[in-house]
């Protein structure tokens, strides 16, 4: 999980530096966020993630859900 806000860096930027390595570029990411805006999908720079999550949108036990099904390969 990545929200796109952080105190000191974009989370974009965390994400894009998370591409840069061999070691953490294929790591699932979930963009978790308080940006409804549908292009914001745009805004990720060709970064590969796996789901852009409203946060109001979204119980905790629903995000648990998808991530367990993402970890385990159900989904």
């Amino acid at each position: 999980m990545l929200d796109l806000i952080l105190p000191d860096i974009n989370g974009l930027e965390v994400l894009a530096e998370m591409k840069k390595y061999e070691e953490t570029k294929d790591i699932p990411v979930f963009i978790l966020t308080n940006y409804t805006d549908r292009e914001l999908e745009r805004l990720d720079y060709g970064l590969k993630t796996e789901k852009y999550l409203t946060k109001a949108e979204f119980s905790p036990k629903e995000l648990v859900e998808m991530i367990k099904e993402r970890i385990l390969g159900r989904g």
